[in-house]
C-alpha cells in the first residue's frame, strides 16, 4: 500500500493489493491495520480511498474497518466510489 498526503489532516490509501493466491488469509486486515498506524504516526486524522464497487471483497473489508462512502470533489476514472474513515 501507499499513503498519499492530501492535506495536513488527510491521507489517501493507495495501491492496496494482494495477489489472488494470498487473499482470504487475513492479510488484508494486517495491511489495513498497519496503514492506519502509519497514517496516525504521520499525524493524519482522516484516511480516504477510491475503489470500484465490483471489488466486493475490498469494499467489504473497508466497511468492516469503519470506512463509509462519501462524495469526493474528484474521482479517478478507474473508480466509481470513494470512502473515508476517521482515524
Amino acid at each position: 500500500y501507499g499513503l498519499f498526503k492530501i492535506d495536513e489532516q488527510t491521507c489517501e490509501l493507495r495501491k492496496m493489493y494482494l495477489y489472488s493466491e494470498y487473499r482470504g488469509q487475513g492479510l488484508g486486515k494486517h495491511i489495513l491495520v498497519d496503514a492506519f498506524q502509519e497514517a496516525k504516526n504521520h499525524g493524519f486524522k482522516t484516511m480516504i480511498l477510491e475503489t470500484n464497487k465490483v471489488l466486493l471483497e475490498a469494499k467489504g473489508l473497508y466497511e468492516k474497518y469503519g470506512f463509509t462512502e462519501f462524495t469526493p470533489v474528484h474521482l479517478s476514472d478507474r473508480c466509481d466510489m470513494a470512502m473515508k474513515k476517521e482515524l
